[in-house]
């Protein structure tokens, strides 16, 4: 119409207060600023665009509407088939910084999980926690049916107290029937479990797994919970033949040692079964606690990192580099064997029954299921590795004296997870060696 328009433009931060709540400091029109709270309103199906609803009445939307690209909105893509994951930048700039971290010397972040033919084809995971949503896009159907230590048969009192027949978490029982329960559902199960083989979040993107329901869907089990579930795990593998490579991930413990969960773990490794589990978050000896005591698993401390100091040689000057901490939550001591990352892991979540939702979670927990996927990456590599061989195996490409913190002493095994492609460029000659060396010790 010929009159010049005004144009007023803002740039925003949105600092994010809670789950779907955040402020931002907007500039009025008079050039003063004001502070809004707003509501993040996301549809868990991904088919409607979401909102934010500010306190001043106003409503941000997205500018599309189409259904969420569920390649690119969660995180990091495959860029070729010959196995490199980058970061979506596009996507939260937390993605799963652990699959970067594993499978690189250098300290320097670049964005990348190499893994290339390190897929974990041919091995099962049993992963014993709360329950996995099997339906989430991380898992691509490779997740089956298992057991559930509290409804076992599906007919007992307790498959209505938050816990489900088989494992394996639906939409119906998410949505609907534990919020009519009053249940609060715990993601854990879900989230370690997609840390493990998880098409984008995964180290082992092509391991099968059954859920091994212990705990129940608030995170809350017995000890007879786990014997029960690794018993379960026994009768399973030992009906099986041929029998596949696996692993039990347990990102779980107790504030105790337990005699019957040592004797658990032992006879799982005796029939061929690796054993993964958390140290614990108590900042205290692993030791004390069951199942990270046990000489026959593989205990996981966890890892962060931080901006460190770094003075050059014969001068003042510095320069601010990342470094390798342990958590201040982890527990350490002589039971931990290794050490992943477990400080902000972002992985699958089930909340609302959606099947690409994501969260960044921290603890020994998120730490366990990353050598959980190296492992099973090993086993399905080399099949005719004994558990004790793959342990050697672990631990010989991890990376010693990386890890700094105030709780790394002398007692506590400073050797820094890798895996990824690595494990067949780098450390094949490694692991075959250890395997003949196996072999001929027995023939011997």
């Amino acid at each position: 119409d010929g009159v010049t328009d005004l144009f007023f433009s803002n740039s925003l931060a949105i600092n994010m207060t809670g789950p779907n709540h955040g402020t931002i400091m907007k500039m009025m029109a008079d050039g003063t600023t004001n502070t809004l709270n707003g509501e993040i309103v996301i549809d868990p199906m991904g088919n409607v665009m979401d909102s934010i609803t500010w306190s001043d009445g106003t409503t941000w939307t997205r500018l599309y509407l189409s259904e969420y690209d569920k390649e690119t909105a969660i995180g990091p893509l495959t860029l070729d088939a010959s196995g490199v994951e980058t970061r979506n930048k596009k996507a939260s700039p937390r993605w799963n910084w652990g699959l970067d971290r594993i499978d690189s010397e250098d300290t320097e972040l670049d964005n990348l999980y190499d893994y290339g033919a390190a897929r974990g084809n041919g091995s099962v995971l049993y992963h014993l926690d709360t329950g996995i949503y099997g339906s989430h896009d991380e898992f691509q159907g490779r997740i089956s049916a298992g057991y559930s230590a509290g409804c076992p048969t599906g007919a007992e009192k307790t498959c209505d107290e938050g816990w489900i027949y088989g494992g394996v978490l639906t939409y119906p029982y998410i949505a609907h029937e534990l919020p009519a329960l009053g249940i609060e559902l715990e993601d854990h199960g879900t989230h370690t479990a997609s840390t493990v083989l998880g098409k984008n979040y995964g180290v082992a993107k092509e391991a099968k797994g059954y859920s091994v329901q212990v705990l129940s869907s608030e995170g809350v089990g017995a000890t007879t919970d786990l014997i029960d579930g690794i018993s379960w795990v026994l009768a399973k593998h030992i009906a099986t033949n041929p029998k596949p490579p696996s692993v039990i991930s347990m990102s779980l413990g107790m504030s105790e040692r337990s005699e019957l969960m040592e004797e658990a773990v032992k006879v799982a490794d005796h029939y061929g079964i690796l054993v993964v589990v958390a140290a614990g978050n108590d900042m205290e000896d692993a030791c004390a606690e069951s199942p990270s005591e046990s000489p026959q698993a593989v205990t996981v401390g966890a890892s962060g990192m931080m901006a460190h100091m770094t003075l050059e040689d014969g001068s003042t000057n510095y320069e601010w580099r990342p470094r390798d901490i342990l958590a201040y939550f982890s527990n350490y001591g002589p039971c931990i064997d290794i050490i992943a990352p477990g400080v902000e892991i972002l992985a699958a979540y089930s909340s609302d029954g959606s099947t690409h939702l994501t969260a960044a979670l921290s603890g020994t927990s998120m730490a366990t299921p990353l050598v959980s996927g190296v492992a099973l990456t090993i086993r399905a590599l080399y099949p005719d590795l004994s558990t004790e061989d793959v342990t050697r195996a672990l631990l010989c490409i991890a990376q010693p004296g990386k890890v700094l913190g105030h709780w790394m002493d002398a007692y506590t095994s400073n050797l820094l997870l890798q895996g990824g492609r690595r494990v067949i460029t780098e450390w094949s000659e490694i692991i075959q060696a250890q395997m003949e060396l196996t072999v001929a010790e027995r023939e011997y």
